[in-house]
């Protein structure tokens, strides 16, 4: 090689090179987002597996699909009369948005059509020791639009089928973070399901569970800062797993006669953060 070639080696690398002689390390295209991606980096790193971890995604969501058919599933509609409740735990400081799960953990939301089952997520959080938290609040929303979920039949295991574990993630937030992966497993068999959004789980104890995708899906129409007291104090005021309780912290929490006014959180240029509270809907 001559010295004018070496010499423009030496200052001008090869793209993909280092120093214009090292081939660039390949690194997998990545599945998650940035944030979600270093949150699992985190939580394999605690539980000891290696970031380049070899685990098989594929055959696992092969497993989690295949016991959804086995256990049955059936094509759910909520529509913009269902009312849906939702907790979240920041933090930080100040009014919570209804995606701020969503974007720090890549995992969409998780709703109830009851209010005291949904008044746990403001407590529970695997990832946020209870000292650090600083924010709680309390959501009532309701679709835009007539939404397809995945409704698991009555009395069927988690929608995992495993562990509550899978490859250092905890179950249902593999699923939330799988998602895509998971509904084009299931497409190819069952192409019906093609349009869902998330997924419906109920009981008849006042329990049911939604998740769904996209938060941008909901309109958030109430907001209750809950930062000064935890769950437990709600279920000794109102109880839980009955109709009376439902009613109660319904009349108290959200009365019917109050309806207070819902500004979504700003960014630090004063931009509305979630763009799914307060907009119109999808086209």
């Amino acid at each position: 090689m001559g010295l004018i070639s070496r010499l423009k080696n030496a200052i001008f690398p090869k793209k993909g090179t280092s120093e214009g002689t090292r081939p660039a390390k390949q690194v997998p295209l990545p599945t998650l987002n940035d944030t979600a991606k270093a949150s699992t980096d985190i939580q394999k790193e605690e539980k000891g597996t290696s970031e380049r971890s070899t685990f098989d995604h594929d055959k696992e969501c092969r497993e989690i699909v295949k016991t959804w058919r086995q256990t049955g599933i059936s094509l759910q509609v909520l529509t913009p009369k269902d009312v849906l409740y939702s907790g979240q735990e920041s933090t930080e400081r100040g009014a919570i948005s209804l995606d701020h799960k969503a974007k720090s953990l890549n995992a969409g939301v998780w709703l109830s059509r009851h209010i005291m089952y949904a008044s746990n997520y403001t407590d529970f959080s695997p990832y946020i020791a209870p000292h650090q938290v600083q924010s709680k609040g309390l959501f009532e929303t309701t679709p835009h639009r007539n939404i397809e979920v995945i409704l698991f039949a009555k009395g069927a295991p988690h929608p995992s089928g495993q562990p509550r574990y899978i490859d250092g993630v905890m179950a249902d937030l593999y699923i939330a973070q799988q998602w895509p992966r998971l509904l084009a497993i299931l497409c190819e068999t069952n192409p019906e399901f093609r349009n869902v959004s998330g997924h419906l789980r109920e009981s008849d104890k006042f329990t049911s569970e939604i998740w769904l995708h996209e938060p941008d899906e909901l309109n958030v129409t109430r907001y209750l800062d809950v930062s000064h007291e935890e769950h437990a104090d709600r279920v000794s005021r109102y109880g839980k797993g009955n109709l009376e309780s439902e009613l109660l912290a319904k009349a108290g929490l959200f009365p019917q006669n109050e309806v207070p006014a819902y500004t979504p959180p700003t960014t630090q240029d004063g931009a509305p953060s979630l763009p799914c509270e307060g907009t119109s809907p999808k086209p």
